[in-house]
């Protein structure tokens, strides 16, 4: 009876820490901050204000995307984690609620194992335990490169605002923003 009311007891910490984890988002990755062009920018010779804004716009747009999309991977990564633990627990509470008591040092030994239904539900859970590990871990790794991705496209773009302001002529500042669109696009 013990060994029934300390597993139910970490049941309920299991859900109170998935809870948790999801309501405090322990380790959620903030997007880059950046500075915009600035709102006294008039343009670059022939280049208007305009042009330049909605390029440095549509590259702080990809670099939003690129860190969502991380942030995504790194939920999809805890929730397989968190499963993956589930499906362990279950097998682990399967075995201690349903398994064979050991024999008597004198007694007969049980050889009557557990119920067809009952190995089929351990394999399952199993199987999907190793699934989900590796789910888990491939997300993990994806979204780590989306942020590093993210945090290198917030370069470019810091890179080229003050490429763009340095520029002599509009042809450089159009070749600026050419390549941070071709960049972006990677």
């Amino acid at each position: 009876m013990a060994f029934k009311i300390i597993g139910i007891i970490l049941v309920i910490a299991l859900i109170a820490w998935v809870v948790a984890a999801f309501v405090f988002s322990f380790g959620a990755h903030p997007a880059p901050n950046m500075l915009g062009i600035g709102s006294a920018f008039e343009g670059n010779l022939q280049l208007p204000a305009e042009k330049i804004a909605k390029a440095f716009a549509d590259a702080r747009t990809k670099m939003l995307e690129v860190n969502a999309a991380g942030s995504h991977l790194k939920t999809a990564s805890a929730i397989g984690a968190w499963l993956s633990f589930a499906a362990t627990a279950g097998i682990t509470l399967i075995i201690g609620f349903l398994g064979r008591p050991l024999p008597a040092p004198a007694g007969q030994p049980d050889t009557s194992g557990l119920s067809i239904p009952l190995t089929r539900t351990i394999g399952l859970l199993a199987a999907a335990a190793a699934v989900l590990t590796a789910f888990g871990s491939l997300a993990a790794t994806k979204a780590e490169e989306h942020f590093k991705h993210a945090d290198e496209l917030r370069t470019m773009i810091v890179q080229s605002r003050k490429a763009v302001l340095d520029a002599k002529t509009a042809d450089e500042a159009q070749a600026v923003l050419d390549d941070l669109a071709l960049k972006m696009g990677r």
